[in-house]
């Protein structure tokens, strides 16, 4: 803060200013937070989900985990969707809470966190190792007064501040369950010619054509000879349905920003004996913008897994959603939906009074103020741009990511009022 006097002590002139900052900590930095508490059935790794109508054959299950040394009495039971991806091309068992059936042939390469409080009876992605712990947070500040006495009838004053913090919480990467229908009942709905009418899945649906199926994962769905009413085909020719966290989106991460401007400039004095002024005009505005990132465009995704290369012409590499894959930052700004909203706020005042004494009464002076205020208020929402079937935080509402509303106030008013000032010594003891 610094400040003084000026012109022989006729003015005066303060600024302050102010800088807070504090360090953003994830979960992992700290042994008691490193490990989640809870679970989750979306891997980054991708997980294989069955289908009760056109299931693959326990005989097929054994046959590709006795490859990797697994008995049959330790591979994945059919029917439980219990088998995920390894980077490799290889499948893994998830495992099964308290039971016999443990973790078999899992890769822990980068990205796949398992976590450590539940193997080997099951694996669960350790989505709390790049969670926040501690939010970070800024703040600047700027704030100034000031004060020019010309004269005892004239003196100008003014203020004026500036103030923008910001803060930022974040979740694990996005875990995708977007509906997909053949024919979208909502905005929110992904479509897919590989559902039937009527029907419905809550994961990317996967073509068996996909250039990215393992020898693994083929042998499993080709031991299928059963016919879903919920996906086009039948038997090894049908569709199926892979669960899936992206990671190389990033974190869900929001970072809510405010800024708050005010400024004042007025003047006062005395136009008369015991006759005083005063009139400023002042305004304000304050801005709240909250960013979002790491979602997910599901519809963009599920148009990658239909292509017949993959993706790879729509954007660099495509998309293998087996294992945890690398994916190229053409991809990750394909399917990428950042979205925003900001809330905007504006004050307007003017206000100008005059005060002084009529006349004089017994019990003391008749006062007067006569006064007119002028005020302006302005709301306006923009919720953005964000709507279709988009994976991440939990978007909501009827708008759908659409609307600009304002909600203005203006309002003169004239404010006359009187009053006596008591002369107490008048009053008998």
């Amino acid at each position: 803060m610094i400040g003084g006097n000026f012109a022989d002590d006729r003015g005066n002139i303060a600024i302050a200013a102010e800088h807070s900052e504090r360090q953003g900590l994830i979960k992992s930095q700290r042994p008691f937070s490193a490990q989640a508490t809870s679970t989750t059935r979306t891997f980054p790794t991708g997980r294989f989900v069955e289908n009760v109508d056109n299931p693959i054959t326990q005989a097929a299950i054994n046959a590709v985990f006795a490859k990797y040394g697994v008995s049959a009495a330790g591979a994945p039971s059919q029917g439980l969707s219990n088998i995920g991806f390894n980077v490799d091309g290889t499948l893994f068992g998830t495992g099964v809470f308290n039971d016999p059936e443990d973790v078999t042939n899992l890769k822990p390469t980068a990205g796949v966190n398992p976590n450590l409080n539940f193997l080997p009876d099951f694996y669960s992605y350790n989505f709390d190792i790049i969670n926040l712990l501690v939010l970070p947070y800024q703040r600047d500040s700027v704030f100034g007064v000031a004060n020019y006495k010309v004269s005892d009838a004239l003196e100008f004053f003014a203020q004026g501040g500036w103030t923008k913090y910001s803060s930022a919480t974040a979740l694990a990467p996005t875990p995708v369950s977007t509906t997909v229908r053949r024919t979208a009942l909502s905005p929110r709905d992904a479509t897919s010619n590989l559902i039937e009418p009527g029907g419905r899945a809550s994961a990317f649906v996967v073509p068996v054509t996909n250039p990215f199926i393992s020898a693994d994962l083929r042998a499993l769905l080709n031991s299928r000879t059963g016919d879903s009413a919920t996906f086009v085909g039948s038997g090894a020719n049908e569709a199926f349905q892979v669960s899936k966290r992206f990671l190389d989106t990033g974190l869900r991460q929001e970072t809510l920003t405010n800024e708050v401007v005010q400024g004042l400039l007025g003047v006062r004095g005395e136009f008369a004996p015991g006759w005083n002024y005063e009139a400023y005009a002042s305004k304000g505005k304050t801005t709240i913008t909250d960013s979002l990132g790491g979602n997910v465009n599901v519809q963009k995704v599920q148009g990658l897994l239909e292509a017949i290369d993959g993706g790879a012409s729509q954007c660099d590499g495509g998309f293998n959603p087996f294992g945890v894959q690398p994916l190229s930052q053409d991809c990750i700004d394909f399917v990428s939906e950042p979205a925003f909203t900001t809330t905007e706020f504006t004050q307007e005042i003017f206000q100008g009074y005059i005060t002084g004494n009529v006349f004089e009464m017994p019990a003391g002076p008749v006062s007067v103020v006569l006064g007119a205020e002028h005020r302006k208020f302005t709301y306006q929402y923009d919720a953005g741009t964000l709507n279709g079937p988009i994976a991440g935080f939990n978007v909501d509402g009827t708008l759908f990511g659409t609307g600009v509303f304002n909600d203005p106030e203006d309002v003169t008013n004239l404010k006359p009022t009187a009053g006596v000032n008591p002369n107490l010594n008048f009053l008998p003891d």
